[in-house]
């Protein structure tokens, strides 16, 4: 059970490292305490401190990919700050082994939200500002001045296959720099570790 004392360390460190938040106490049987800012956790405690996985222990691509999930609130993408497992859940779901949102929520999983498709374009517009031929980037820029701009700049990039492998490389550069931004943000990796990381 968590005591006052461990509730209280816990606001402490994290209010010295973020300022004030929302607070509540979940977690009785996994022994966590977890700081409500906006929408699901973004730090976990436990009797030891603060919860840290090494990068090692997370799947930065499978990351990547559920920052880019845009969907309603009928499913969305979980990681565990203690395991670094992430998962998919589905409302509605037949299976009745399958975690609900409430249990995902008392093992202190965090929901991971999507980046904005404002900064997804963003994206496209960097790749565009370096391509070195006149006639491709002329090409790709009219297309994301399309509706549909994802659309149309996936069908132009069919034009030119080493531009579209340049952009692949690209996209999963910027997803596992994302990754980790993300994961820093939430308090589940440590932030020196992160950095080095993003020095690679």
């Amino acid at each position: 059970m968590l005591n006052q004392t461990f509730y209280d360390d816990a606001r402490q460190e994290y209010d010295s490292l973020r300022g004030n938040a929302s607070w509540r106490r979940f977690g009785q049987k996994t022994g966590v305490i977890r700081a409500k800012v906006t929408g699901w956790s973004a730090f976990h405690y436990t009797a030891g401190g603060p919860i840290r996985l090494s990068l090692d222990a997370i799947d930065l691509e499978s990351l990547g990919v559920a920052l880019e999930y845009r969907t309603d609130g009928d499913t969305f993408w979980w990681l565990d700050p203690q395991t670094g497992e992430i998962g998919f859940w589905v409302s509605g779901t037949a299976d009745e082994s399958d975690e609900s949102d409430e249990d995902l929520e008392e093992r202190g999983a965090i929901r991971v939200e999507p980046v904005s498709s404002h900064e997804s374009y963003s994206d496209m517009e960097d790749f565009i500002a370096g391509v070195d031929d006149a006639q491709a980037r002329d090409l790709l820029s009219r297309a994301i001045e399309r509706q549909r701009p994802f659309r149309h700049f996936k069908d132009t990039l069919l034009e030119f296959p080493e531009l579209r492998e340049g952009w692949f490389a690209f996209h999963d550069r910027t997803m596992r720099r994302r990754a980790i931004e993300w994961l820093v943000d939430v308090g589940v990796v440590d932030g020196n570790e992160a950095e080095k990381a993003l020095e690679q």
